[in-house]
């Protein structure tokens, strides 16, 4: 090889890789390329020609390329790259949209730029190694060069390109899949996709039809022109280098991502009252779909490649709309049942997504922050739980989510000492015009569909779910919706049945296809095994559950059911035989056996009512005495006849209370014609329980008031004076002055009584009509319903004090005794009566005993008292 034949080859092949345009090779650059070719030198010239482009693309079209795309000052990059769509503040989505802007303007056509001269440089790399080597271009030897050339190109690119490159094709592909989606909408006749509170509000149906129906593409659209140029972007890219043509890929990916989620959240946020998710898929598959395929140059050929990039853009949709909803899933269960569909599209989504995970930490931190606190009444507590239940059964019928999330509300309603009442009131109570299924009658309209033999499981969504295995590819079950809504328009439109007969059949069998059987989620089996199977759909059972026992909530019906009884007026119980029926139906006959003596007793005493205040028969013991007859006859008073052995047990705090006297002469007539007609039995008078209804007339006022007998008589003594001392008309009636002040309270909140204070003397007056005003203001803040049946706490209290004595008799023997020893030699040797408290109950009432001074605490011993 001679000096100037290489020094002559290696000057043509620099200057060949240097210029921009593909120029004849002269005939002493040929001599010397055939004097070099015959020594096998083609190698080393073709390795000075890539050494000479890489210096022209290192240092000099890389750098116009950078500086093309170097943003300006005065757009913000981190704008360009953010895509929380929902998190965008107007003043950044104005930044965005110059950042775009500038992308269509200077940065994409110098991208197209630097890409043709790649190509062009691949021209005349493949010239010159044909040159070269005395070859074609189609010789395996010249593709092998082709090959290092794009190595070089890539490898260079990739280590001096800009910066933000995916970025800004991304930027590129989202304004023009913007323009494509625009346009799309003004052919559908819809308006802007900047009105959030678009609702598609008209002919829904007839739209969503032709969304199936009229799917276009980019170049029928937004014309050919158009469409070349968007995908004229990543095939120049792609000829420069496969891995730049992967950007652009990535990047039209990234771009349509953005775009369904910015889909998604302005068409859906907020919308629970109609499904989202189908005319979403349908969106989806007419909008980001075709313009993908027109950006990549997808052909119908390319079913594999369509099929797979619709499935990644459904999984997209799944994806933000599930994560949408479970955002919303506090307010959709607030909104239930009119947010059923927005129930059904997230229920779908779970089943293509893994969102399961994301749905129980939002929604325990949302029930954490904005319903499980002080500010929260028990009842709404409890009827969102309820509404969670259902909710959640919707999402996930195995109940492995519902059992996740309700811990910490079941945590939370177990510190809340009116939960069981609550309950109790929302399973006998049908919450009037205002109740039903979500409000506080939903526990009661559970209990009447238990009455009627329907199911209390949670229903399926009439609208088919896809395949779980079949994500990937949504074009059946869109297919399907879409003959499913084109009847439904027919329907509308008023089209004749028989027409519609085939159609229906067809989507009957739709609905009710193989593919609607879906197995359980995984979880189900590991919950499982922990011992967490559920029982689906019943509400009351888990409401229950919350104290782990049925016997609290037994015990305050009973209570309540007491309460409610002896406040009545009349002897109307049908709407509490129903309530009682119900709850048989649930709970068992035998466990409300109590609560059933207490409603006969209350139909027996009717019985004895009528009986007592009839005039006896001529010659009958009961006849000879006439003033009681003609007290009797003339009698207001009614009373409810009762066997203590069912009741519970009754307030103790007014045992010594003294009625009126004329009142008093009343009852003695009563309870002596008891005593003649039930001989021999004899009634003892509760004296503070049952309900006075009572015409108050008051400085030209007359109202009707329905009290407790104590309230009446407080007021019956202002009829004989008009202003009395606190303790005179405590001991007038026999009762505390605290017992005396707690039901005065009434009076004065209805501006009849006032109260005055001279020192340290309370007394009460009659108030004047100048007292009216202040009076009605209320005296005491502490205004309380009194009730004469004993609560919860006071019955469980007098139950623990049968144990007083063995308690106090093994702290003799022991000088001390921690709290399980005790709740376990209680257990071992109390055995009349049973000894069934929990060491909860126990330590509850040795914290009591410690708190009268019979016993001492030391640390987490108890001791007796010295």
């Amino acid at each position: 090889m001679s000096i100037a034949a290489w020094s002559t080859a290696r000057d043509a092949a620099t200057a060949f890789a240097a210029r921009d345009a593909l120029v004849p090779i002269d005939d002493a650059a040929r001599a010397a390329f055939a004097e070099l070719r015959s020594q096998r030198c083609e190698d080393l010239l073709e390795r000075a020609f890539l050494r000479a482009f890489e210096r022209a693309l290192r240092d000099d079209a890389l750098p116009r390329w950078r500086e093309a795309c170097a943003m300006p000052s005065s757009i913000d990059a981190g704008a360009l790259e953010r895509t929380n769509a929902e998190e965008r503040d107007e003043e950044e989505e104005e930044t965005r949209a110059r950042a775009e802007g500038w992308t269509r303007a200077e940065a994409a056509p110098a991208t197209t730029a630097f890409a043709e001269w790649i190509e062009r440089g691949r021209e005349r790399a493949r010239a010159f190694s044909a040159g070269v080597r005395g070859v074609s271009e189609d010789d395996d030897a010249v593709r092998t060069f082709e090959r290092a050339f794009d190595a070089m190109v890539g490898g260079t690119c990739a280590a001096r390109g800009p910066p933000r490159l995916s970025a800004i094709l991304s930027a590129w592909y989202r304004a023009r899949a913007r323009e494509f989606d625009h346009a799309v909408r003004k052919r559908w006749g819809e308006t802007s996709d900047d009105d959030e509170n678009d609702r598609m509000e008209t002919s829904v149906l007839e739209r969503q039809s032709s969304i199936g129906a009229d799917i276009a593409s980019c170049g029928e659209v937004m014309g050919r022109a158009w469409a070349a140029e968007t995908s004229a972007m990543g095939e120049t890219l792609a000829r420069c280098h496969a891995s730049l043509g992967r950007v652009a890929e990535n990047a039209a990916a990234r771009a349509l991502g953005e775009c369904v989620k910015r889909h998604v959240i302005r068409r859906c946020r907020g919308a629970f009252d109609a499904p989202k998710l189908w005319p979403t898929l349908r969106w989806v598959r007419a909008v980001p779909l075709e313009f993908f395929k027109t950006a990549l140059r997808l052909k119908r050929v390319d079913g594999a490649a369509i099929e797979s990039w619709r499935g990644r853009l459904e999984y997209t949709v799944h994806e933000h709309l599930g994560a949408l909803r479970i955002h919303e899933l506090f307010d959709i269960i607030v909104d239930y049942p009119d947010s059923l569909p927005a129930i059904t599209d997230l229920r779908t989504c779970l089943q293509n997504t893994t969102l399961h995970a994301a749905l129980v930490d939002s929604f325990v931190d949302a029930m954490r922050s904005r319903l499980l606190h002080a500010g929260a009444s028990t009842v709404d507590i409890v009827q969102q739980y309820i509404g969670t239940i259902k909710t959640l059964l919707e999402l996930d019928p195995s109940g492995v989510v519902l059992e996740l999330v309700s811990g910490p509300v079941k945590e939370y309603l177990r510190e809340r000492k009116d939960t069981i009442r609550c309950v109790v009131t929302m399973l006998t109570d049908d919450g009037g015009e205002d109740g039903g299924e979500g409000g506080e009658g939903a526990l009661y309209v559970e209990l009447g569909r238990l009455a009627r033999g329907e199911s209390i499981e949670i229903a399926e969504s009439s609208v088919p779910a896809p395949n779980p295995n079949a994500t990937v590819s949504g074009t059946d079950n869109l297919d399907r919706m879409d003959s499913i809504t084109a009847e439904m328009v027919a329907i509308a439109a008023g089209a004749n049945d028989d027409d519609l007969a085939d159609g229906v059949q067809s989507t009957q069998q739709v609905l009710s296809g193989w593919d609607a059987w879906e197995p359980e989620p995984v979880e189900t089996e590991a919950a499982a095994s922990r011992g967490r199977r559920r029982k689906a759909g019943d509400i009351i059972g888990l409401l229950v559950g919350i104290y782990g026992s049925k016997e609290l909530f037994i015990n305050e019906y009973r209570t309540m059911l007491a309460e409610k009884l002896l406040s009545k007026s009349n002897y109307d119980t049908e709407r509490e035989m129903h309530a009682l029926e119900l709850l048989k139906l649930r709970f068992g006959e035998t466990s409300l056996h109590n609560c059933e003596v207490m409603l006969k007793d209350f139909a027996d005493s009717k019985r004895a009512n009528a009986n007592i205040k009839t005039r006896p028969t001529t010659g009958t013991p009961s006849a000879k005495d006439r003033r009681t007859s003609d007290i009797l006859i003339q009698t207001p008073v009614e009373a409810t006849i009762v066997s203590s052995l069912f009741w519970p047990a009754f307030s103790t705090d007014l045992t010594d209370f003294k009625l009126p006297t004329e009142i008093q002469e009343h009852m003695d007539a009563y309870a002596r014609r008891y005593h003649q007609i039930k001989a021999p039995r004899k009634m003892e008078w509760k004296a503070s329980l049952g309900t006075v209804v009572m015409d108050v007339t008051h400085n030209d006022r007359t109202f009707e008031a329905s009290v407790n007998p104590l309230q009446a008589a407080i007021l019956h003594y202002f009829q004989r004076e008009k202003v009395w001392r606190a303790n005179d008309l405590a001991n007038a009636l026999g009762v505390s002055v605290d017992a005396l002040r707690k039901r005065i309270v009434i009076w004065m909140n209805n501006g009849v009584l006032v109260e005055r204070k001279e020192g340290h003397v309370i007394s009460y007056a009659l108030a004047e009509p100048s007292d009216e005003v202040d009076a009605m203001d209320g005296v005491h803040d502490d205004d309380e319903h009194v009730s004469g049946v004993a609560t919860a706490e006071e019955t469980a209290a007098a139950g623990m004090m049968v144990y007083e004595q063995y308690i106090m008799g093994m702290l003799t023997n022991f000088p001390s005794l921690p709290l399980d020893r005790i709740h376990n030699m209680l257990k071992m040797f109390v055995v009349e009566p049973v000894y069934d408290k929990t060491v909860a109950e126990l330590e509850g009432f040795l914290l009591e005993l410690v708190a009268q001074d019979k016993l001492a605490m030391d640390g987490s011993a108890f001791a007796k008292k010295k």
